[in-house]
């Protein structure tokens, strides 16, 4: 009893002895910390916090990296929060003011460090890019803006190479340039360092380990599999030569920069990375971060039982990602990190946070036990490597639950930790750079992994890229339960499976609005063992011909009670109703007098993503940071000029022009689309091609579709006054009264009023036309005129002799 009593008050005493620290911007680290007498830096507050300490951070942007001193215990966390309420920021960046003019439209100011790889710059909301060429005209990132090699080195050449093309400016690549290449297998980009520059070419050094060359030689410059690679050059100063691009002068140390308009950098507006974190839990544990944003630094979690809360993160991994040794940057925004093979950092969670705009990743789970949930993860890979929104990698049993995870220049889960969980999200647009890779990707033996009730949708390839899949479970991938997911409108397959699969469990899907249900490739000597595919429900009926197939259906009609507003639970009565079979653990509490076939039964309403608002923040706070959703501009009206026009050739083109209200909105990037492009096409500037004749309907709309216009183009072809068959040939002179006479346009669908006068000018016969048109003579003697008027405006005479 004595020995309870004792303990009782050793953990009153804890909690009776913590405290709560203040910071604020306007304390003083000599002071007592209370909230009167604040600290200014919260490494203050985390050089002396300990178990059960709070403390509570006011307004402000701090610029530093949080280290804390120690770690909490269980049941008595050490707790940095937001004050409620308040805007509270880590930065990882600095302001550079001081820009005096370089030359041109190029300015300069002294910065004396330098961040490396991890050296980003902002202009008030808008990054940078480092000084290139070809330009990034559009400033999207995932678009690439490159150019095509002519050629280049071939698989042969892993350590050091070449590529070609007679487009290369001639510049001094080789004083600090490196060079992107994207082709040959096209499922990843490398970045190397150039070494030597001579017309046309550019040779390069890799930076990848020894053991890593394979993934150079499946993207050789000089191997070609179906089309040229694409390419870029970056990292000089003789590239600098369009808006939003910087360049770093080691020597000098002087940041060189050019903004749209040529203007000079206002004070206050140009803000560089200083720092590689923003938070940095260092071997501590039963840390927790809440109700606060980071940005330009990443979030190191490298401990146990830590806890990020309703964070927003923002570009925390950005990298020029040049010096690569394999297929990851090794730059996160929020990164658990490894410790030893058999003693990983155990038990930490990512709940309701934002981590977004990362040439890197933005969560990698080496760890175990981790847990990722109810977080928006959105906009990573700008790298076109294996880098990805969610990337557990040798770690284990991770669990991915409940989140919203879109745009990832490669897949937007990478997950090989063993025993791990991925369920109820809401996942889109992977394969915005690279090919060959989908929404989840997994591969390798054991895995013990759970794939279910998720939402996989919306994945399209780059240009004539193609492999946009749903899930894919890559080489030899094994022990995999896929269940109660749905897939649709994939430009690939909505699932698959690659060499030797097996004990793979495929139960109660939809997959639908792929290219094909099932895809495998077997390479020479590989097949599937216990690949059961079962209750799933389809409107494409390719199963892969090795699984064991039951209880699978394929429909015709539409069965779902809404699928165009996201519902796909069966309509009473339609094919998937009853069509299932019974499997132990997955289909106990149905409905009727069987399992339904697909993801969700008629008493089903199970739903994946977040459970908050994205346009608030996950902390119910707008920050201002770049791309934050909150702080958008929305649009709020499209107008197109013209609303309407005819194109007269095939070949021929024009543009529709947009203006955008209000003229500030964050995002004026608009998604061009032809209602029908076997009449005319429509490119991403507006551009309209005509095609074939008939009428299409050209669509302007802003990225989420929610504001729209439209402009109607005829494309009708006009045949030219030269091609014209209205001449002697057409109308031997003289004419025979009574004989037929025929009026031929020179093209099938040309269009004409033709009207016929005497040679008085009186009208004697008036006729539409297409193509050919027949005509009795019944006239007199004597000379008649024919005025031709095309649809496009022109026209002609041409005359007839009747005797």
């Amino acid at each position: 009893m004595k020995k309870i009593l004792l303990c009782s008050f050793i953990i009153i005493s804890s909690f009776a002895n913590a405290t709560e620290y203040h910071v604020a911007k306007d304390g003083n680290d000599s002071n007592a910390g209370t909230e009167s007498a604040p600290f200014l830096t919260i490494s203050k507050a985390a050089s002396i916090a300990v178990a059960g300490d709070v403390v509570t951070i006011h307004e402000g942007t701090y610029r530093e990296t949080v280290s804390p001193a120690n770690s909490g215990t269980e049941g008595s966390k050490i707790t940095f929060q937001g004050a409620p309420g308040e805007k509270v920021i880590i930065s990882a960046m600095e302001v550079i003011d001081g820009f005096t003019l370089d030359q041109g439209s190029i300015y300069k100011a002294s910065v004396n460090w330098n961040l490396g790889q991890r050296m980003f710059v902002l202009h008030n909301n808008s990054p940078l890019d480092l000084a290139r060429w070809p330009n990034n005209v559009d400033g999207d990132r995932f678009t690439l803006d490159a150019e095509n090699n002519t050629g280049g080195s071939d698989q042969n050449s892993t350590s050091s190479g070449y590529l070609l093309s007679d487009k290369i400016p001639d510049l001094p690549w080789e004083k600090g340039g490196t060079l992107f290449f994207f082709g040959h297998s096209r499922w990843y980009g490398w970045k190397f360092p150039v070494t030597a520059t001579s017309s046309g070419r550019v040779d390069w050094q890799s930076t990848h380990a020894t053991n890593a060359g394979w993934i150079v030689a499946a993207h050789a410059p000089g191997a070609y599999s179906k089309v040229p690679g694409e390419f870029f050059l970056e990292g000089i100063k003789e590239a600098l030569d369009f808006q939003n691009e910087w360049y770093y002068d080691e020597t000098t140390k002087e940041l060189f920069v050019q903004l749209p308009g040529g203007i000079k950098p206002a004070d206050g507006s140009i803000e560089v990375s200083k720092r590689e974190n923003t938070i940095n839990i260092d071997k501590k544990s039963h840390i927790e971060f809440r109700n606060l944003a980071v940005i330009g630094g990443s979030i190191q979690m490298n401990g146990d039982n830590n806890k990020l809360y309703q964070i927003s993160s923002f570009y925390g991994a950005m990298t020029r990602g040049s010096n690569l040794s394999g297929l990851f940057s090794n730059v996160a925004a929020v990164n658990i990190g490894w410790r030893s093979a058999n003693n990983q950092y155990a038990n930490n969670v990512i709940e309701k946070c934002e981590i977004a705009f990362n040439d890197g990743t933005g969560i990698r789970a080496i760890g175990q036990n981790t847990l990722i949930k109810n977080n928006y993860i959105h906009d990573c890979g700008y790298l076109g490597t294996y880098d990805a929104p969610v990337l557990p990698r040798d770690g284990t049993t991770t669990t991915v639950t409940q989140n919203t995870i879109n745009r990832a220049g490669r897949d937007c889960i990478q997950i090989i930790n063993k025993g791990s969980e991925v369920s109820y999200n809401d996942i889109s647009q992977s394969n915005l750079i690279a090919d060959d890779c989908g929404l989840l990707y997994t591969i390798n033996k054991n895995l013990n992994i759970d794939i279910h009730h998720n939402w996989f949708h919306d994945t399209f390839g780059r240009g004539d890229l193609y492999k946009a899949t749903g899930i894919y479970l890559d080489n030899d991938a094994s022990d995999v339960r896929v269940y109660r997911n749905v897939v649709w409108n994939v430009e690939w397959t909505n699932i698959q499976i690659n060499w030797d699969g097996q004990n793979i469990d495929i139960f109660n899907n939809t997959f639908i609005e792929g290219s094909a249900t099932m895809g495998a490739w077997h390479k020479e000597g590989t097949s599937f063992t216990n690949v059961k595919v079962w209750n799933n429900l389809s409107d494409k009926s390719d199963w892969e011909p090795q699984s064991d197939k039951q209880n699978n259906v394929t429909y015709t009609t539409d069965p779902f009670i809404d699928k165009a507003a996201g519902n796909f639970i069966p309509k009473e009565g339609s094919v998937a109703v009853d069509a299932g079979r019974e499997i132990s653990g997955y289909t106990e509490g149905y409905a009727g007098s069987a399992p339904d076939a697909g993801a969700y039964e008629t008493n089903d309403n199970w739903v994946a993503g977040v459970d908050w608002d994205l346009k608030s923040g996950p902390n119910g706070i707008c920050y201002g940071l770049p791309g934050e959703i909150c702080n958008q501009i929305e649009v709020t009206n499209i107008t197109l000029e013209p609303t309407s026009m005819v194109l007269n050739a095939i070949g021929e083109t024009a543009t529709i022009s947009a203006t955008i209200e209000p003229e500030n909105a964050t995002n004026k990037q608009l998604k061009w689309t032809s209602s029908d492009p076997n009449v005319a096409t429509v490119d991403a500037n507006g551009m309209v091609t005509a095609v074939a004749v008939g009428t299409t309907a050209i669509s302007a709309s802003t990225d989420d579709g929610s504001v729209s216009a439209q402009a109607n183009v005829t494309v009708d072809i006009i045949a030219t006054s030269h091609e014209l068959k209205v001449d002697a040939a057409a109308f031997p002179n003289p004419q025979r009264a009574g004989e037929i006479v025929t009026i031929d346009l020179g093209h099938k669908n040309t269009q004409a009023k033709v009207t016929i006068y005497d040679a008085s000018g009186k009208m004697m016969d008036k006729v539409e036309m297409t193509g050919q048109h027949n005509i009795k003579n019944l006239y007199k003697k004597g000379l008649y005129l024919l005025d031709i008027r095309f649809n496009n405006g022109t026209s002609i005479t041409r005359r007839i002799v009747i005797h």
